[in-house]
């Protein structure tokens, strides 16, 4: 049964957000830090959108196109900005909501290379992991369709041997007859 495209972002989307909810778990041994939920938010946010954008546009644009060069960078870069973007737009909100009534300075957490790029990182670990999972859907429906044609070919060359012996068979009996 071949499952749609909506139906394997949608198993993605749980997978990995139920790794990022249990890794915590994990982690501390059963306890589920606070904290950590409101770090992870917007990296979860950044995986899932990852997943659906690789999925919808890239993967089949560019992968299935068998433009790989373009696929990785474009992956890459899908990545970095998205990455870029969410924690961007999260520390707008975070501005506005919580820091409006206390003084820190956010832009130094802007210039934080590391940091930027360590939240680029569970994106790309999604990109590669999803990437890799519709491969073996790719290589499993190449590999189907590769037995199929072989048995549609085994069946046409009976067909064929069996039209040949018929009418040398009645040729042969009336011949004896």
């Amino acid at each position: 049964m071949e499952t749609s495209v909506n139906q394997r972002i949608f198993g993605q989307v749980l997978f990995w957000t139920s790794i990022w909810a249990l890794l915590p778990l994990i982690i501390t041994g059963g306890s589920f830090p606070v904290k950590f939920i409101s770090r992870s938010s917007p990296i979860l946010l950044g995986v899932n959108l990852m997943i659906i954008l690789n999925l919808k546009v890239l993967f089949p644009r560019f992968y299935n196109n068998r433009n790989l060069p373009k696929y990785i960078l474009l992956g890459i870069f899908t990545a970095v900005l998205l990455s870029a973007s969410i924690r961007l737009l999260f520390m707008f909100f975070i501005d506005i909501l919580v820091i409006k009534h206390e003084h820190v300075n956010i832009s130094y957490e802007l210039l934080k290379v590391f940091d930027f790029m360590r939240s680029s990182l569970p994106l790309l670990i999604a990109f590669l992991g999803s990437t890799m999972y519709e491969i073996a859907i790719v290589a499993r429906q190449y590999t189907q369709e590769a037995t199929q044609l072989k048995a549609e070919k085994l069946e046409a060359e009976l067909k064929f041997l069996k039209s040949q012996i018929n009418p040398h068979f009645l040729f042969n009996s009336l011949n004896n007859i």
